[in-house]
Order: structure tokens, then sequence, then C-alpha cells
């Protein structure tokens, strides 16, 4: 099921479509999609590819459509109520940028990283698709401090595992070394070295953050930093240039 919605993944993000599934132990979930312009039957034809592989694989599913007045209220109604919204600062997350030529290149290894979280693991999968190349039509706008991994994926896949706080702090430092150890190693065994993370959804403990997280643009940014910050007074853990510190055990960060 999940290969066949990789297989789909292009002709649907080129159409203009952006959507997330989720992949657990026992389920499979696909949505919610945008789709601005496009009417209910559009997108049940856009998906016809997928859901008629599960018929033939006889695999039970629904599929509800709705076509609202505004992007407010299909945002409120599937990812609702504001302010808040729906999900909660409650889970460890870690996660990857898969290149639009993995789609194909590591189709079999998506899925079997994907198996292997689920199946051996408390963790569940995140995907969220869309058109960041404008399928490599638009040039970028300026060589700017973006990741430039962004300018190339199609989707962002990031594993997560929930946050106990009724639970003791040191069971939750193991669930989040198993995210370290054993996880987020599989998405990262399954793509290119160099397919790079969103930084505002990385595992904590990554050693290699600034490739991951800055790309190429990591030196440039901290020669940047060097001249409207030469004296290292801004800070941010993973930020560009944070390793002129580090945190001692009482907390205070000191030079390194």
């Amino acid at each position: 099921m999940f290969g066949h919605l990789l297989d789909l993944t292009p002709s649907l993000i080129d159409a203009g479509i952006q959507f997330g599934w989720l992949v657990t132990r026992q389920a499979f979930v696909l949505g919610p999609l945008t789709a601005p312009g496009f009417t209910e039957e559009h997108i049940r034809l856009a998906l016809k590819p997928f859901t008629a592989k599960l018929d033939q694989e006889r695999i039970d599913y629904q599929l509800k459509t709705t076509s609202l007045p505004s992007y407010k209220s299909h945002f409120e109604h599937y990812l609702g109520p504001f302010p808040a919204g729906r999900y909660l600062a409650d889970s460890m997350v870690g996660s990857r940028l898969i290149p639009r030529h993995s789609l194909t290149g590591s189709r079999t290894a998506l899925v079997q990283a994907t198996r292997m979280i689920t199946e051996n693991s408390s963790a569940f999968v995140v995907y969220i698709a869309a058109n960041n190349t404008m399928s490599g039509t638009k040039q970028p706008i300026a060589d700017n401090s973006v990741l430039p991994q962004w300018r190339w994926a199609a989707v962002h896949a990031m594993a997560t595992l929930e946050w106990d706080f009724c639970l003791p702090r040191d069971d939750m430092m193991a669930r989040q070394a198993e995210l370290q150890k054993f996880v987020v190693p599989q998405l990262r065994r399954a793509l290119p070295p160099d397919a790079g993370t969103y930084l505002n959804e990385a595992e904590v403990g990554n050693e290699n953050w600034k490739k991951d997280y800055f790309g190429d643009n990591y030196e440039r940014l901290l020669q940047i930093k060097r001249v409207y910050d030469p004296t290292d007074l801004f800070y941010v853990e993973y930020g560009v240039g944070s390793d002129a510190w580090y945190r001692a055990p009482d907390g205070r960060l000191c030079r390194t």
C-alpha cells in the first residue's frame, strides 16, 4: 500500500495536491489532501490509480472527500480547532527529507525502513508530500539561506514517539535514545546521505547537524554570523556557530 502511494506521489504533487499520510503498526491513514480549485470528483479521479490497487488487493478502506469554501475552513475542518489545533507538543521527532528521485530510486528501501520502524519500535511515521521543487520548472528566487535540499525534496518523513508526562523522565530518555539510535537510522539508511533534515522537526543529539540542517550553506552562514554577532551573543542549540559553546553540568554555557 505504502509503495503504491510513493509511485503516485510525483503525479499528485505535480497536479498541485499537497497531502500527508501516517503509518503505524496497526493502520495506514492518508490525508488530509489540500487541492485548491479541485472538485471532489477531481480528487477521486486523481486517487483512482491508488484506490484501484487497493481494490485489486482486496484491501478495505474508507474514502471521504469534502469541498470547502476557503483554505481557512479547510484547515480548521481537518487540523483545527483554532488557535491551538489538534496536535500537542507531546512528542519526540526525527526526520529526513526525501528527494524526488528517491521516490523511485529508494522505494523498496523506504518501504522496508517504515516496516522496520513500525514493527520494532513504538514509533509511527508521518509523510508530508508537496511540490517544493515546482517540478524543476522554476529557478530559486534568490541564493538565500534555505537548506538547499528543500529545493529538490518531494516528501518530508518524520518519525514520532510519544513523550508521556506521566512516566518517569528516565523512561522518556530511554525512548529518546531509541529514536536516535534505532528509529532515525532506518530512515537514514534508506535515503542518500545528503538528503538533509528539517531543523524544526529533527532529533536531539544529531552529530551530523551542520550538514543535515544547513548543508552547503553552513560556512557562508557562519561567516555572516561572525560579522553581525562577533561575540556570539545569540545562541541556539544546533544553530550556526553553536559549537562555540558547550553546556556545563549545571546548565550554564561555557566557551569551547
